[in-house]
């Protein structure tokens, strides 16, 4: 691991934009490494307004004759407006996406008691992570979207026993008008399952907690995790627009997920993501930040670039 491949900052994400990614291809996260309301805003690819529809035009055939005749005789803008016409879906609008959940996480921190606050995004791993201390204890989070295995997970743990102590509910909706149709618990397990709107998909979320001594409950929609020595969340969510029934197919991905342990999880998922990762290295040569007596975090490098600094290595970073 190099820290050329690990952007960090100094403090948790405040809006979106900020928010660290992980995701698999088809199941994803913004993380906001909050420290006491943490926030976790899923999605899943398929959560579109409304359901599968035909959208392609009816007669393009017959109009491409002379939409061919109008690019030869370089009639471009006569031909875009057939274009236009003739080769766009119908309806011409396209639907937009909806957001999955929002995975709301609460832990027993106080933000004035917070030191050595870190979060960072390990591009080389692909997983989100943070690391804090409160009086003199090291806590640390890490999450990460697993494509061979099809769920996203997480891991919590702290520098002493007993210390690991959240709740953890779900919640949609937030911003916006779309809505969870039913939430219930199975032991220290979270079901949730919804429609998008216009009769769309219907979708299902399972969200599970597995921990290592303290002790573990749910009270109403919510699961209350105290005083563990770590703690795992696994997710999976699917739609009916690949499973007739997606909750079986969700609570089978947990299930197999579990039986795994987060640790193996973790391995597959970096082998797997190495193998496409590291098949390329991009160097820019020499870089005036590699001078930089301190490490900087990567809103820090922002300024020093916006003053006139070169940083080529936070060039290849963002590329």
């Amino acid at each position: 691991m190099t820290e050329a491949l690990r952007p960090w900052y100094k403090a948790p994400a405040s809006k979106w934009p900020d928010a660290l990614p992980i995701g698999n291809g088809r199941l994803g996260a913004m993380i906001y490494s909050e420290i006491q309301q943490e926030r976790w805003q899923l999605n899943e690819d398929l959560a579109w307004y409304g359901c599968a529809t035909d959208r392609n035009p009816k007669d393009p055939l017959k109009h491409l004759p002379k939409l061919r005749r109008l690019l030869n005789e370089g009639l471009l803008k006569q031909a875009e407006d057939l274009a236009g016409k003739a080769f766009i879906g119908m309806p011409e609008s396209q639907r937009h996406y909806e957001p999955l959940d929002q995975i709301n996480i609460t832990f027993l921190h106080l933000k004035d008691q917070v030191t050595k606050y870190r979060r960072h995004s390990d591009l080389n791993y692909a997983i989100a992570g943070v690391s804090y201390e409160i009086d003199g204890v090291c806590h640390r989070r890490e999450s990460l979207s697993s494509n061979p295995d099809g769920v996203t997970a997480a891991k919590f743990s702290a520098s002493h026993p007993g210390m690991v102590s959240f709740d953890m509910g779900l919640f949609r909706g937030l911003d916006t008008n779309v809505y969870m149709n039913s939430i219930r618990v199975v032991g220290t397990t979270l079901i949730m399952k919804g429609q998008t709107e216009g009769n769309g998909v219907h979708f299902c979320l399972v969200a599970t907690v597995v921990i290592e001594g303290g002790s573990i409950e749910s009270i109403g929609e919510t699961i209350v995790v105290s005083n563990a020595n770590k703690a795992s969340i696994i997710i999976a969510a699917e739609t009916t627009f690949c499973h007739n029934d997606p909750e079986a197919t969700c609570l089978q991905l947990v299930e197999k997920a579990i039986q795994m342990g987060y640790d193996q999880l973790r391995t597959c998922h970096v082998k797997d993501h190495q193998s496409l990762f590291s098949r390329v290295d991009l160097r820019l040569g020499s870089d005036e930040s590699q001078n930089l007596t301190t490490p900087q975090s990567t809103s820090s490098r922002l300024a020093l670039v916006k003053s006139g600094t070169l940083d080529l290595g936070l060039v290849v970073l963002y590329s």
